[in-house]
């Protein structure tokens, strides 16, 4: 028995893995054997290569689709048109409602008003700018008004939007400072 191998090489000239023929009988393999085992390692050679890239990039999606949906802040990714591509499972609590809600429809259409809002008006600044930019916006939701901190970048087709709850330590700093004017009054009387 014996075999012939040879390499699959990546554009880069790396070896991307191994093509090897068996003979049932001992030899050594003829120049058409070779020929043809070289001409399918060199046809393979681009599949596996593109197949590799492929699977790395899987690998890359999956890893930023699962840290964005592990973040405590809330996500929402726009296109050029603010429809939005994605929400993650904090900006599906914070907004309390499905991601088919949401999801597909433009920004506008998805909370209705907020195109001339600060929000909007946020987010069409930073499309036209391509700067990113933050900043405290108040909203109404469920009944109440919430606080966020939202920050929001531009990226190759679109805006990307963090943004986090913050209305619990607008709260906390507000009756910090209550509590610091009362102590003041009382120390002057």
């Amino acid at each position: 028995k014996s075999l012939y191998s040879t390499p699959f090489l990546g554009s880069d000239g790396s070896v991307l893995a191994i093509i090897t023929v068996y003979f049932s009988e001992r030899r050594v393999p003829d120049e058409r054997e070779t020929q043809l085992t070289d001409i399918c390692a060199r046809q393979i050679a681009p599949l596996v290569e593109r197949a590799l890239a492929r699977a790395q990039l899987d690998r890359e999606q999956e890893r930023s689709h699962h840290i964005l949906q592990t973040l405590q802040d809330g996500f929402v990714l726009m296109d050029r048109d603010f429809r939005v591509l994605q929400i993650n499972a904090a900006g599906l609590a914070m907004e309390g409602r499905p991601a088919s809600e949401i999801v597909g429809r433009s920004h506008w259409e998805a909370w209705p008003g907020s195109e001339q809002q600060e929000a909007g008006l946020l987010y069409q600044r930073v499309m036209r700018e391509r700067v990113a930019a933050s900043m405290p916006l108040a909203f109404e939701s469920r009944g109440q008004l919430r606080w966020f901190s939202v920050h929001a970048y531009p990226y190759d087709e679109g805006v990307a939007v963090l943004y986090r709850d913050i209305t619990q330590q607008r709260e906390t700093r507000r009756e910090l400072q209550e509590l610091r004017r009362q102590s003041g009054q009382r120390r002057r009387l």
